[in-house]
């Protein structure tokens, strides 16, 4: 959802020149942004409010920034960087153009199978990559899903542990 407000007004970021606004959720924000010197990097920028986190919050979005980091799937939304400052933090993502799979889905209405049947492949093939690194995707939902050009790539809020390590504890009961 952009906004045309005239009270428009991004934060500032040394390397970036954040122009629209596409959506904000409880925590973060998300604008549409260019890099300075390089109108034709365009990148996603989820700045969150330190204010609206507490501290186990922090945490959970400063671990999953670690993992984000070291993500490199075709199907997952890559973190390019992150930046802070005294009020805010600031997670610089991969531009996906085509919106998510929720509007794709609304505006064709129906989608013959081998798209849907290419659709779930990609999915899957980013949910085995995180599987083999016990990571789960709490909030799979087309939301979350992105699209640059006819590649989906998994996204989240990832302000709020969707994205989380899996700590396996087996106990065998006899």
């Amino acid at each position: 959802m952009a906004s045309s407000s005239s009270s428009f007004s991004p934060p500032k970021l040394s390397d970036f020149i954040l122009t629209e606004r596409l959506g904000s959720g409880t925590y973060a924000t998300v604008y549409k942004a260019y890099r300075k010197g390089d109108s034709r990097e365009v990148v996603a920028v989820k700045v969150v409010s330190k204010k609206s986190l507490n501290r186990v919050s922090t945490e959970n979005l400063l671990t999953e920034i670690e993992i984000l980091k070291t993500m490199r799937h075709p199907h997952i939304v890559q973190l390019k960087d992150f930046q802070w400052d005294a009020e805010n933090i600031y997670l610089i993502l991969e531009w996906c153009s085509g919106g998510d799979l929720s509007c794709f889905i609304r505006s064709r209405r129906i989608l013959p199978e081998t798209v849907v049947r290419r659709f779930l492949q990609q999915i899957a093939c980013a949910l085995q990559f995180l599987n083999e690194r016990n990571i789960s995707h709490l909030d799979l939902k087309p939301q979350n899903i992105l699209l640059s050009g006819s590649i989906l790539k998994l996204a989240g809020d990832h302000t709020h542990t969707h994205i989380h390590i899996h700590i396996h504890i087996h106990r065998y009961m006899n």
